[in-house]
């Protein structure tokens, strides 16, 4: 979303972009959320000049995927995009890159296991 300001011969324009976002996935349920890190940038006649932090908002998978965007692929030329599409494309982005290589799936850090509680007497319960 932009925003442009006009003052004295300067033309301001703020911009609110995510440069991080998460996606926490339940692929057992399809459930999880999308959080997005939102910054502030501001160009000053057509220049970079900052940007800060705003802080975070997080949304639900279900309102992503139960909602349609309308993307400008060209100037005045727009494609409407289910928001399941959106979440099989990522799921097809990241199996294609262990494919090509790109990923390997080695060096995933692999979460750490729990551990297995101690019995009587110092002794490892099954």
């Amino acid at each position: 979303m932009s925003r442009v300001i006009t003052a004295e011969n300067v033309t301001l324009v703020r911009e609110f972009l995510a440069p991080v976002t998460t996606i926490r996935w339940e692929p057992l349920t399809n459930t999880g959320t999308l959080t997005y890190q939102v910054e502030e940038f501001l160009f000053v006649d057509g220049k970079f000049s900052h940007s800060k932090s705003v802080g975070e908002s997080t949304i639900t998978l279900d309102n992503l995927v139960n909602n349609t965007y309308s993307v400008e692929v060209a100037p005045n030329q727009f494609v409407d995009i289910q928001g399941g599409l959106i979440m099989l494309a990522f799921k097809k982005a990241f199996e294609q890159a262990i494919e090509n290589g790109l990923v390997s799936l080695g060096t995933v850090t692999p979460a750490p296991a729990d551990p297995i509680p101690d019995g009587p007497a110092g002794e490892v319960v099954p």
